[in-house]
């Protein structure tokens, strides 16, 4: 499955890699689907999750609903617990 076929539908979408579940609460706090590379159905056949976009386990991609790269988190920490929150005000000119 291409990750253009987990994204989009309509509405932004947070794409981490397995060790990434704070991504996943944060973006579930926001309103936003997520997308974790080796569990929801989005296997990584080849290892490539980390090494493409250049993130490890822990970090994210915010993908805007045209399936363009909006914002990359790094691993999500206590004292950045609304950085998803803020990227997505940043981007939306709220």
């Amino acid at each position: 499955m291409s990750t253009l076929d987990l994204v989009g539908k309509g509405g932004f979408t947070v794409v981490t890699g397995l060790a990434g579940g704070q991504w996943q609460t944060a973006a579930a706090r926001a309103g936003i689907r997520c997308v974790r590379i080796g569990a929801d159905g989005a296997r990584d056949a080849y290892g490539d999750w980390g090494r493409v976009p250049g993130l490890d386990e822990e970090g994210c991609l915010l993908v805007r609903p045209d399936g363009y790269i909006a914002w990359r988190g790094p691993a999500l920490t206590e004292g950045h617990a609304n950085a998803l929150a803020q990227a997505l005000s940043q981007i939306l000119q709220r």
